[in-house]
């Protein structure tokens, strides 16, 4: 089909308006366990905005971005953008399974301890 300045001119002047959408993107963490120290959720919104987080369930405490787990179960939070003139506001929430049980440090001499029981 060959575009005649007329209707060339027609397209390209076709206003653009309205706000964009915006994607988070998140940190995975794994599998937690009880006794596993504080840690920072990470995430950024493709559009460079501030991401907010939100304690939504779960055996836990938010501070800022920061989780303490306070018991085992699944933790469910959200990370936010509330958007502004240019983006719509976007969520998404993450799940993180935390088990019973502690972490053990295993000396670096554990293999000699071993043989000098046996």
């Amino acid at each position: 089909m060959q575009m005649y300045p007329a209707q060339l001119k027609s397209l390209l002047l076709v206003p653009v308006s309205g706000k964009h959408p915006q994607k988070i993107n998140m940190d995975y963490v794994g599998i937690k366990k009880i006794g596993d120290g504080p840690f920072s959720l990470s995430a950024n919104a493709s559009s460079g905005l501030d991401i907010r987080w939100e304690l939504i369930s779960g055996p836990a405490e938010l501070n800022g971005n920061v989780l303490t787990i306070t018991g085992a179960g699944w933790i469910n939070c959200k990370a936010y953008q509330q958007g502004n003139e240019t983006y719509y506001p976007v969520s998404e929430n993450i799940s993180i399974r935390v088990d019973e049980g502690t972490n053990l440090d295993i000396p670096k001499n554990a293999e000699k301890i071993i043989k000098s029981v046996s």
